[in-house]
């Protein structure tokens, strides 16, 4: 769904980049049901450093996931072409996930579960998890190719627009698709920004609305509307509805641990269309 986009030149210099060096203070308080990012991302920062120690951990990417009815979702490593990667699970974590039924406002930025990536500085990648008030770590990715795909996505600043910002910016471009389909799933992902050569993209959301199933056994075709946000400003780059994609095989088919599919490939100029 991101043929014909383009690349977009931002130069972007990231300062004050979320590093999480040490454990610090006791676990923080997670809101339960749908939350921010913001609120999530204190519990998960936590449980990234109580499982992997104080080893320094950037955070690259967070996606928070609504679906009108409760579902099952799942990582899926095998569908992304990532088989020359490792991923070790963490002691007592699962695979699979319960996403709860949201019934909010798909503009409101909120989440019932997140997921968040990080990268220390041998390259491995550790996954965690935000649900019902918990925060739990996954597992780590390491070699092949999620070495190269993380190695050229940057850490998410410290200072970021919060999710329900993402959601107020899409709002109005996205209000026509959401009046016509009141029970689509929502995404709201966020990455640090993306470094290949001489080319800086800044940190960006990514909103994307779906008449497709969050659940892992997605199939069929859907609607869809999607929008980058500049994480920063708040202005959309880029927004585009979909009148026919494939359902379950990116985002929101499932968990995807590169974070957000084509968020991390090159990114369109300002523009809105439709097809």
């Amino acid at each position: 769904m991101y043929a014909g986009v383009v690349v977009v030149v931002v130069a972007v210099i990231l300062v004050f980049a979320v590093v999480l060096p040490s454990l610090g203070p006791g676990p923080p308080s997670i809101p339960s049901g749908a939350i921010t990012y913001d609120q999530a991302a204190p519990g998960s920062n936590y449980s990234v450093r109580s499982f992997e120690g104080t080893t320094n951990w950037s955070l690259l990417f967070a996606v928070g996931l609504d679906s009108p009815t409760a579902v099952t979702t799942s990582l899926a490593l095998g569908e992304l072409g990532l088989s020359d990667c490792t991923f070790a699970p963490a002691s007592g974590a699962a695979t699979s996930f319960p996403v709860p039924a949201f019934a909010g406002n798909a503009t409101s930025g909120t989440a019932p579960l997140w997921e968040f990536a990080y990268r220390n500085v041998s390259g491995t990648i550790a996954l965690a998890l935000v649900a019902n008030g918990h925060a739990m770590a996954l597992g780590l990715l390491e070699g092949g190719t999620c070495t190269a795909i993380f190695a050229i996505v940057l850490p998410i600043p410290a200072r970021v627009l919060d999710s329900p910002g993402a959601g107020d910016a899409v709002a109005a471009g996205a209000g026509g698709f959401l009046a016509a389909h009141p029970n689509s799933s929502a995404l709201y992902g966020l990455i640090g920004g993306v470094r290949t050569g001489f080319r800086t993209a800044g940190p960006e959301w990514f909103v994307e609305f779906s008449t497709c199933s969050l659940a892992t056994t997605a199939a069929g075709t859907g609607a869809e509307y999607n929008a980058t946000v500049n994480a920063t400003a708040g202005t959309v780059y880029y927004a585009h509805t979909t009148a026919s994609v494939a359902c379950g095989g990116d985002p929101p088919g499932a968990l995807d641990p590169t974070g957000l599919g084509g968020t991390v490939a090159p990114r369109a100029g300002p523009r809105t269309s439709a097809a």
